[in-house]
């Protein structure tokens, strides 16, 4: 048989199947789902709320630069990359599939049995793993400020975007033989491409100087919250459907598909706080409820410090806490730091 007759699946690495189980009718390309979900992580970035939040989560007072933001899509789009391992790829072949005189792998992960590689278990792997990326012992090197830990951090947490911690130490025993040739995969050849590629989406991130990421927890954490939700829009198929050819330019649709599912699903406000800002203000408590005056409840949430996290209003029903609320929110939306607002009863 020859390769071009195999099916796509067994010729090149892929993220997403129909259907997720059995024999896929349709797959869409590992690479082109990373650049889906990095140009999701990307379009959420230009968000200005969540763009500053988040660099206040990392100590930062002002904003993220462009350079820490592209750096951030870069771990973003790695979020996957445990899916070039064989054991995952295999998962979906169909026994005549498999290359004579080989055998399927029986673990099927695609982040468990990268964790060896990461703290070095799987020695055989790790060796060339790194390497593979082309950039990454200069982004240990240079990106953070504690000789690479950030870095790495920010890696592990974009691998956890399922919801589990990725646990380094006490997990799976090394399976070298997953990450080997198989068939027509190769799973560092695939590496290599992905390295390459991820320095043409972003390269912002590659620029020289010393753009240094922020090690603190809550932004680490903060990261991976973004990093999920970006998994989320860029697994949506209605906004991402499944290319199966790979496409060197695909990140040109990524970015335009990312931007669209932004808006669609509600993210992104700005038409919203462009049609607000060509209307009069209308920040006055009578002027937003056409109520003449005030009582002392509204007045008191109005003046709490519009950067205090909660406040709590307690009075009786019919007091006004609920125009108190409004009032509030609207000087805080007024003042970009907020961009929504919901009711939890």
């Amino acid at each position: 048989m020859d390769n071009e007759s195999l099916p796509v699946y067994t010729r090149s690495h892929w993220a997403k199947s129909e259907p997720r189980h059995g024999y896929p009718k349709r797959i869409h390309l590992l690479e082109h789902h990373l650049a889906d979900v990095g140009a999701c992580f990307k379009a959420l970035l230009e968000q200005p709320t969540v763009r500053k939040r988040l660099a206040r989560s990392g100590g930062m007072d002002d904003d993220l630069d462009t350079v820490a933001a592209a750096r951030l899509c870069v771990f973003a789009a790695l979020h996957d990359i445990g899916k070039v391992n064989i054991g995952f790829q295999a998962r979906i072949w169909r026994p005549e599939d498999v290359p004579s005189g080989q055998r399927k792998p029986h673990r099927i992960g695609h982040t468990l049995d990268l964790a060896p590689v990461l703290n070095g278990d799987d020695n055989a792997t790790a060796k060339w793993f790194f390497d593979a990326l082309g950039w990454w012992w200069d982004a240990t090197d240079s990106w953070d400020d504690c000789d690479g830990k950030t870095v790495s951090a920010l890696l592990v947490a974009a691998l956890s975007h399922h919801g589990l911690p990725l646990q380094l130490e006490g997990g799976r025993q090394p399976n070298p033989r997953v990450w080997r040739p198989f068939g027509e995969l190769h799973p560092q050849q695939c590496v290599e491409r992905i390295g390459r590629l991820v320095r043409q989406w972003f390269p912002e991130a590659f620029a020289n100087g010393r753009a240094l990421l922020p090690s603190a927890p809550a932004f680490q954490h903060m990261f991976l919250g973004l990093c999920t939700l970006a998994d989320w829009i860029g697994s949506d198929e209605r906004f991402f459907p499944y290319v199966d050819t790979p496409q060197d330019s695909y990140i040109k649709t990524a970015r335009k598909q990312a931007k669209e599912a932004v808006s669609a699903i509600g993210l992104d406000i700005a038409e919203q706080r462009a049609a607000l800002d060509a209307l009069p203000p209308r920040l006055n408590f009578a002027d937003l409820f056409n109520i003449p005056k005030h009582n002392a409840i509204q007045q008191a949430a109005h003046d709490a410090p519009l950067t205090e996290q909660l406040v709590i209003i307690e009075s009786e029903t019919g007091s006004g806490k609920t125009e108190a609320a409004l009032w509030r929110f609207a000087n805080m939306y007024e003042k970009g730091l907020v961009d929504g607002l919901y009711f939890a009863l």
